[in-house]
């Protein structure tokens, strides 16, 4: 039972940050829609490491 609990929990988390990895992509998109935000580069250089994060973080879990 514990076992199989844990697994449940991993696709939630991972639903959670490919949402959140969504969100992000498509948040950067409207902004260079925009293209008032272009100035502020260093932004978007911040936020690709976290969506790179986001698959990296699901293969170890479905390894385990």
């Amino acid at each position: 039972m514990g076992r199989h609990d844990e697994g449940a929990r991993v696709r939630v988390v991972r639903v959670e940050t490919v949402a959140k990895c969504r969100l992000l992509q498509s948040a950067m998109k409207g902004k260079k829609r925009k293209g008032a935000d272009e100035p502020r580069q260093p932004k978007p250089k911040v936020a690709t490491p976290s969506k790179a994060s986001c698959p990296g973080q699901g293969v170890p879990s479905i390894g385990l």
